[in-house]
């Protein structure tokens, strides 16, 4: 087995993603790596008449499921034994940050959720598809069912 030394949780924070933090933290305490854990809230476009996206972002609605998030990443973490320093809620693209932030953070092991996906769903690209070839490292998915 290869010796990762930093290991990134991808969470979403559902319930499916308690599955990703079990494993991560298991392999993370075979190999004596350090645990990352990291939620990317999504910037919300405000809908204007006519059906179009535009900006300004709607900044105190963002700030609130910022403040939600930082508050169940929190409870997710301290359950899984991940350091204060170790949690992040950042602003952004999903994938983008993802890939960012493992890059930034020399991360040797991201560890994503995969869900089964048909009908339209299999037409849509998700964020563990756009961003398993942008990492620079390895990516472990991990099968999660929708709860």
């Amino acid at each position: 087995m290869l010796g990762y030394k930093h290991i990134l949780i991808a969470s979403d924070l559902s319930e499916g993603s308690v599955i990703l933090c079990q494993r991560a933290q298991a392999l993370a305490e075979r190999l004596g790596a350090k645990l990352s854990i990291l939620h990317v809230v999504e910037h919300v476009p405000m809908l204007y008449p006519g059906g179009e996206f535009v900006l300004p972002l709607n900044f105190e609605m963002e700030e609130n499921l910022a403040k939600e998030a930082r508050q169940n990443l929190e409870a997710q973490a301290e359950h899984h034994h991940i350091n204060k320093e170790n949690q992040w809620v950042i602003f952004g693209d999903k994938g983008d940050e993802i890939v960012k932030f493992a890059t930034e953070h020399h991360v040797d092991l991201v560890v994503v959720g995969a869900q089964d996906r048909h009908g339209l769903r299999l037409l849509l690209s998700s964020t563990t598809d756009s961003i398993v070839h942008a990492l620079p490292c390895d990516v472990l998915a991990v099968k999660v069912t929708e709860v």
